[in-house]
């Protein structure tokens, strides 16, 4: 299982590139604005979408695929922007959502012809991630904590039948899924979610900079450490 970055936080992606404990990124424009002052603190310009995508990748190593989305007024508008970005990089990867109007899979057909990878988005069911499979799409990403909320919001569902929910969609597209189109999960919450969506499988979890923080502590670890440097103390004494 791969772990990608959710963010655009320039400070944290090259933090945990060069850790090596990250294998891509993936961004939004919610993420994008949250992180929109920490851009300009760090590059002290102001922000552009254009500025942001040629700093990412300028920060991470090549084969590393970045996952960008953006908004568009049409199809061919959402076509020349895609080609636009794809000349930044080779390892852009463009975020197609997947609309109820099918625009979605015209998009896809339409930039693998131009050899332009994609990551369809926002899905939230089984039957999505199949219909993105047999398009040929690169990626499907599931919304973990979105579909709860779903479930919540439409069937009064309590925590423990919200992530059960969650849980069977994640396994049974994991299951289904057909390579060479790979599964990343995202939309975490919590360090709860991490475990949760690694016991269900994936291809790929992608996690927030603050969460992928946590993932290195635990108090018995801690309590480990300290003991072994206390004896290791007394064997110098």
């Amino acid at each position: 299982m791969k772990i990608f970055l959710d963010s655009s936080n320039l400070y944290d992606i090259e933090r945990f590139v060069s850790m090596r404990v990250i294998q891509g990124i993936t961004t939004n424009q919610k993420i994008l604005l949250k992180d929109k002052e920490a851009f300009e603190k760090v590059t002290g310009k102001p922000f552009k979408y254009d500025d942001v995508i040629r700093a990412i990748v300028e920060r991470v190593p090549r084969g590393m695929p970045v996952s960008i989305e953006f908004s568009a007024v049409s199809t061919t508008d959402f076509l020349e922007k895609a080609i636009k970005y794809r000349e930044l990089s080779e390892d852009i990867v463009v975020k197609v959502p997947m609309d109820s109007k099918w625009d979605w899979a015209h998009l896809v057909k339409a930039l693998s012809e131009r050899d332009i990878p994609t990551n369809i988005t926002a899905l939230m069911s089984v039957e999505q991630v199949l219909l993105a499979n047999a398009a040929g799409a690169g990626y499907a990403s599931l919304f973990y904590n979105r579909m709860k909320d779903y479930e919540r919001e439409t069937f009064d569902g309590k925590e423990e039948e919200t992530t059960a929910y969650a849980n069977s969609v994640v396994r049974r597209s994991y299951d289904e899924i057909k390579r060479p189109t790979q599964l990343i999960v995202g939309s975490l919450r919590n360090l709860k979610d991490v475990w949760e969506i690694v016991y269900a499988g994936t291809d790929i979890i992608t996690i927030p900079p603050n969460i992928l923080d946590q993932m290195c502590y635990h108090p018995k670890t801690e309590e480990t450490i300290k003991e072994f440097d206390s004896i290791w103390e007394k064997l110098n004494k």
